[in-house]
């Protein structure tokens, strides 16, 4: 009993889990985050793979946030922004993107069958981190389309100290958008997404540079 205890004061000081059973628990920055997902045998993404940003929360910040698998589902409605009291150009002042490692979660590629339905068991199951996004202005901040992170790029230092883009953003990349929702985070806000871990030795270190027209954001730097 005394080692299963010990070994989960051991967990939770690597990982910020907190919970023991059901829904994994773990603190991040300010809230506690309530994950459903618990896969078994999940694993790394390879040099030269890719994966998008899903949206897995768009909201308030709270004391406790829950998310689950699946993407961002609600279509919100922002009154504000059928007026035009929103911005598209905004600098780290306004928006502020931070890979948490000490969460270190889990996360999924999903494939999609001919209806339109995720297909469950074909699912690959991969080590990540969380990453928040918070709107520090007193406006709402246009955040692109779809239900995934529009536009985030990632990028790996090398070896010699120069940074390489490994990711472009969705917002360069042929998307048919129909139908997909406009993003928006209101003042004080929060997004969470979650970015995979990978194993490339190529890279020493790695950050997310948030690209529009008018400005670059960057993350914090990290491992994977």
């Amino acid at each position: 009993m005394r080692l299963t205890c010990l070994w989960l004061m051991i967990l939770s000081s690597c990982t910020g889990y907190v919970g023991t059973s059901g829904p994994l628990q773990y603190h991040s920055k300010g809230f506690i985050l309530i994950d459903t997902v618990n896969p078994s045998n999940p694993g790394w993404l390879k040099a030269g793979e890719t994966k998008d940003f899903p949206i897995y929360y768009n909201g308030p910040a709270a004391d406790t946030i829950s998310i689950g698998k699946r993407y961002w589902p609600a279509r919100v409605f922002y009154p504000e922004t059928k007026q035009g009291f929103f911005k598209k150009s905004y600098n780290s002042n306004d928006l502020e993107i931070t890979a948490d490692t000490s969460v270190s979660c889990f996360a999924s590629i999903d494939y999609l069958g001919e209806n339109g339905s995720y297909l469950n068991d074909s699912s690959q199951w991969f080590h990540a981190i969380l990453l928040i996004l918070k709107n520090k202005s007193d406006s709402t901040l246009y955040m692109g389309r779809t239900y995934c992170l529009y536009y985030i790029q990632l990028e790996g230092q090398c070896q010699d100290g120069q940074w390489t883009r490994i990711q472009k953003p969705l917002s360069e990349t042929w998307l048919c958008s129909t139908n997909q929702p406009d993003i928006f985070l209101r003042p004080g806000e929060i997004i969470l997404s979650k970015i995979i871990r990978r194993a490339d030795p190529g890279f020493t270190k790695y950050r997310l540079a948030w690209v529009t027209y008018y400005s670059v954001v960057y993350s914090n730097t990290f491992t994977l």
